[in-house]
C-alpha cells in the first residue's frame, strides 16, 4: 500500500469518501487493553474508551461541567476525524502530525487514552513520514474511534456527529 492509500477494514479511502465508524466488529483490535486482553464485547470496549476520572480531576465533580466538557469534545472529535483523515488520504505528513498531536491533547483531557495512544502512534509515525505504520495504525484508529463514539453516545446530550459523507 502507497503512502495516503489509507484502506480500511472493509473498503479503500478516497479523499471524498468517509469511513466511520468501523465497520470490523469489535474484536479485531490487535492492541491489548491495559488488562492484557482483548475487549469481551461491545459494551466492553466503550467502557473502556473513555476513563472519566481524568476529566474529574481537570474540572471537578460536577456533573454539568463534566456534561458540557463532554459535549463540546463529541462536537469536535468529528471535525478532527474528518481533518486527521484528509491528512492521511493526501499523503500530508505535517498535518498528520499536527491534527493527531491536537486530537491527543483533547483526547487525553477527556480520558480517551485509547485513542490518545493512536494519536501518539500517528504523530511520530507522520514526523518521520512512516506511511505503512500511519496505515497500519489507521485500522487501530478506526476500532478506537468507533468505541469512544458508542461511549459519548451513551453520556452526551447529544450523540456524535455522523460519519463523513
Amino acid at each position: 500500500m502507497a503512502k495516503g492509500e489509507f484502506r480500511s477494514r472493509s473498503n479503500a479511502v478516497h479523499p471524498h469518501q468517509g469511513w466511520l465508524p468501523g465497520r470490523a466488529a469489535v474484536g479485531q483490535d490487535a492492541s491489548p487493553n491495559w488488562e492484557g486482553r482483548a475487549p469481551a464485547n461491545e459494551e466492553e470496549s466503550a467502557e473502556r474508551a473513555l476513563d472519566l476520572s481524568k476529566l474529574k480531576k481537570i474540572i471537578g465533580d460536577d456533573p454539568v461541567a463534566i456534561q458540557s466538557a463532554l459535549d463540546e469534545f463529541a462536537r469536535s472529535m468529528t471535525d478532527d476525524v474528518a481533518e486527521l483523515l484528509r491528512a492521511v488520504a493526501e499523503a500530508h505528513s505535517k498535518s498528520t502530525e499536527d491534527v493527531a498531536h491536537r486530537f491527543k491533547g483533547a483526547a487525553l483531557i477527556v480520558g480517551a487514552s485509547p485513542v490518545a495512544a493512536s494519536c501518539q502512534t500517528l504523530e511520530h509515525a507522520a514526523k518521520i513520514s512512516d506511511w505503512p505504520a500511519i496505515n497500519a495504525e489507521m485500522l487501530r484508529f478506526e476500532t478506537k474511534i468507533r468505541d469512544l463514539r458508542r461511549a459519548l453516545a451513551g453520556i452526551c446530550h447529544r450523540p456524535p456527529a455522523t460519519p463523513i459523507s
